[in-house]
């Protein structure tokens, strides 16, 4: 699941509370277009992810902004319910595959890969299409300051080329903070230090 030879850098897309920010630093075999289609909210921010090529990952390389946090994305269908549909977290320090797990796109139904160390992978109806993706991975798998990928889509196998998908709204954040009902087309509206919290994907 995991390449550590990737570290080409793409345009920035998404943003993490705390100390982390997202540019999906690590792209192979996948295109990126934002702004292609509404998002949660109905602002137009939500980027196609394609297959171009093989193999194909696309992730974010960051530092965990506390112990064990959660992983949350925005994803709509494009090219079928179970293409471009994998998500997940890799502790680049442990060299352990956290969480992986994929998304049925047409009911939400999720499964957690066995290579995991564990944890959940769940999918709630969002507006507009979207699931609301959180991976959550196993008690003690990642610790505050640790190197970790989280994936959307894609997380290194070879899909067929021209497969894709939507997603937007992507964040690492302290599970403490996750509370029951959130809401990512909510949450792009509020305001952080005066300033409009930077999930939207960068125009």
């Amino acid at each position: 699941m995991y390449n550590s030879t990737l570290r080409a850098t793409v345009d920035p897309l998404l943003t993490a509370q705390g100390d982390s920010q997202f540019s999906w630093s690590n792209a192979l075999g996948v295109s990126v277009s934002p702004g292609a289609i509404i998002g949660p909210s109905g602002a137009l921010n939500g980027a196609r992810i394609q297959a171009v090529s093989n193999p194909n990952i696309l992730a974010q390389y960051l530092e965990a902004p506390c112990d064990d946090p959660v992983y949350l994305i925005a994803a709509k269908q494009g090219s079928g319910p179970n293409t471009a549909n994998w998500f997940g977290m890799y502790n680049a320090m442990r060299a352990e595959n956290t969480t992986f797990g994929n998304v049925d796109y047409a009911t939400g139904a999720t499964t957690v890969h066995p290579i995991s160390k564990g944890g959940t992978l769940t999918a709630t109806a969002d507006k507009n299409g979207y699931w609301l993706i959180v991976t959550r991975p196993p008690a003690g798998a990642v610790k505050a300051g640790e190197h970790i990928y989280v994936y959307a889509g894609f997380t290194g196998g070879s899909t067929p080329v021209g497969d894709f998908a939507y997603v937007c709204n992507a964040r690492v954040m302290n599970p403490a903070s996750l509370k029951s009902g959130f809401n990512l087309s909510r949450q792009e509206k509020f305001a952080i230090g005066g300033a409009v919290l930077a999930w939207l994907l960068r125009r």
